[in-house]
């Protein structure tokens, strides 16, 4: 091809995208970081005409505490990994009031900064980083998983069109699953762009070959294509969000998006987005 394109594809996680592993105390400055750069990136964007998509774990769409104890799924249908540290409904005691006392868990004003942004897709990162392939995980807790992550978008009138699969995480079944419970804006077109499918925890292992046909919803995965290049299933080029910043803002604006439909309900876009030259 000539020139190059770019995928941006942001997850928005605060910390329920690394508490397995990490804590206020040892993440929270990275997490108040990260926030505090989500304005200037908008503007960023905006003044750019940069498209892109945030794949935002449904928690963080919340409020409050009260706000997220409501729409999440009953508790027989939380997950029962092997490695119960991975499961972020364990955390719930630990959780403030709301987004002024605890910005480490909600944000739901960010939520709104990016919906409201032109050209911004809100994708669903599902609902508490669920993690498909983990030991002990199952479909029933993935379908309730799912619900609640449509629910919790739909009260901030988002209507979700797009996944990416924590840790790149998912199996056919995870497609059925969204396919039969007829969810009809996450179905329609079949494709998927910056395909890095498989799970980054087991070799980041090749996707079913039949992926991008049995897509029954646009997945997006953050990479980026060099120029007159081919990326290889299950091997993405990686850039840092100041690299992918620096080369987004360098290119014309009105970036074209790969073919999909323009229009979208609610507060959302139909299709990952794309900035090419």
């Amino acid at each position: 091809m000539s020139g190059g394109e770019i995928v941006i594809s942001l997850d928005f996680e605060l910390l329920w995208g690394v508490r397995d592993h990490a804590t206020r105390d040892s993440y929270g400055a990275n997490i108040l970081g990260g926030r505090a750069a989500i304005a200037p990136t908008l503007e960023r964007f905006a003044r750019h005409g940069i498209q892109a998509t945030w794949a935002t774990v449904g928690a963080a769409f919340c409020g409050s505490r009260e706000e997220l104890l409501e729409v999440l799924p009953h508790k027989d249908l939380w997950p029962r990994y092997q490695n119960p540290a991975l499961s972020n409904y364990r955390y719930l005691d630990e959780l403030g009031a709301d987004e002024a006392h605890d910005p480490y868990y909600f944000g739901a004003s960010l939520v709104d900064q990016i919906a409201d942004c032109p050209g911004q897709e809100i994708a669903t990162h599902t609902m508490s980083h669920y993690y498909c392939l983990e030991p002990g995980a199952d479909i029933a807790s993935f379908a309730a998983d799912l619900d609640a992550a449509c629910q919790v978008a739909k009260q901030r009138n988002i209507t979700l069109q797009s996944i990416v699969f924590p840790r790149n995480q998912y199996s056919p079944l995870h497609l059925d699953t969204i396919e039969q419970r007829g969810y009809p804006t996450l179905s329609g077109q079949s494709r998927c762009v910056g395909l890095s499918v498989g799970s980054r925890c087991r070799a980041n292992a090749a996707p079913p070959s039949d992926a991008i046909d049995r897509c029954p919803y646009r997945c997006a995965w953050a990479a980026s294509f060099p120029a007159g290049g081919q990326q290889r299933a299950g091997q993405p080029f990686p850039a840092t969000p100041r690299r992918a910043l620096d080369s987004a803002a360098s290119l014309p604006s009105g970036g074209d998006r790969t073919g999909d439909d323009a229009s979208g309900p609610d507060r959302n876009r139909i299709s990952p987005v794309v900035a090419s030259a």
